[in-house]
Order: C-alpha cells, then structure tokens, then sequence
C-alpha cells in the first residue's frame, strides 16, 4: 500500500472504531431521541460499521486494528 492508501486507511479506522464505540455508548438515547426511526437506524449503522470492520480486517495490518482500538477507547473516554 502507498502512504496516501494507509493515510486513507487510518482516518477509516480510527472512524470505525470511534463509531462503535459511540454506538454502544448511546444506543439508549438513539432510541429515545428517533422512535421508531431507530429501528431503521440500527441495522444501518451496525451494517456500516461491521463492514467497515471486516475490510479493516481482511488488510491483515496490527497498525490498523491499533487505530480502531485507539478510536474506540478514545470513544468510550469521552463524555
């Protein structure tokens, strides 16, 4: 992979890990803020997100899982 690929790569990651994170954290008030919207909404997120996942993963790089760990610590941190 070029740099500008695994630039490309890291923002992904680390987005991806982010997004679980804050998925899991506020599941709860998506629920409450969107109704029955958040039925629809909740399949489309986690479909996003795990595909995203599985093409981090199919990279078979440790950098990359490293970023997505670091974005879904870095989510969970925050308020």
């Amino acid at each position: 992979m070029t740099t500008t690929d695994w630039i490309l790569w890291s923002v992904i990651a680390f987005g991806d890990g982010y997004g679980f994170a804050r998925f899991a954290k506020n599941i709860g008030e998506l629920a409450r803020r969107w109704g029955f919207f958040a039925a629809l909404l909740f399949p489309i997120i986690l479909t996003v997100l795990v595909v995203t996942g599985a093409m981090i993963a199919d990279l078979k790089s440790i950098a990359l899982s490293l970023v997505v760990a670091v974005g879904f610590i870095l989510g969970m941190i925050r308020r």
